[in-house]
Parts: C-alpha cells; structure tokens; sequence
C-alpha cells in the first residue's frame, strides 16, 4: 500500500490541480450534503457544465498544448480538457466513496438505538 501511494506522488497525479480540487470538492460534498442530495448533483447537467467551465478555464489558461510552430494544437487542448474533467469528476466520487469507509458514526448511532423487539 505504501509502494502505491508513493507511485501516486511519483507519477503527478496527486499533484495535478485537477484531481486536487476533486478530492476537496468531494470532501466538502461529503461534509455538507446528505446522500441523496449528492446524488441529486452527480445527476443534474448543471454541475458538469460548471466542471466543464472550470477545467476549460485552467487547461486554456495554462496548460494549453502547443504545435511545434507555436500556434495552439486545438485537438490535444480539447482532449486534455476532456481528460481533465474524467479527472476530476472521478477523484470527487472516489473522494467521497474513501471517506464514506471509514465513517462509522451514523451506523453505530443507529444500531444501538433500534428497538430488538
């Protein structure tokens, strides 16, 4: 596991601002919202246009792919946008699927209030 979390940090995927503000998007939806209001999201178009916004925003601003010309090789700009939004839509939804595994609170909460009879 350790082998692992290493290759992570020694790959960049860790560090990519992308998959970062996909753990804390997943984070603060996990911390805020309940359940179905999470799925509710995950359905809704609106977030993905917004996903999409700021992905095109930061892959235009400065990760921008270049022709050896120097003029913008639009066709691998727009797959890195592409993959940038599978980027941080996934590292949200496996954010908020890692913290679910180690949360127990509301399951020992609610076994020990139920009625055995």
């Amino acid at each position: 596991m350790i082998r692992g979390i290493v290759a992570l940090f020694a790959s960049g995927l860790l560090t990519n601002p992308l998959v970062l503000l996909g753990v804390i998007t997943g984070s603060l939806f996990y911390a805020f919202l309940s359940a179905n209001e999470i799925y509710l999201i995950y359905k809704t178009p609106a977030f993905y246009s917004i996903s999409l916004l700021l992905v095109c925003s930061y892959i235009l601003g400065f990760r921008r792919v270049y022709q050896e010309n120097g003029k913008t090789d639009w066709k691998e700009t727009f797959l890195a946008i592409i993959g940038g939004l599978f980027k941080f839509v996934v590292a949200s939804v496996l954010m908020i699927s890692f913290i679910s595994l180690f949360d127990f609170g509301d399951a020992m909460i609610t076994a020990n209030t139920q009625n055995e009879f």
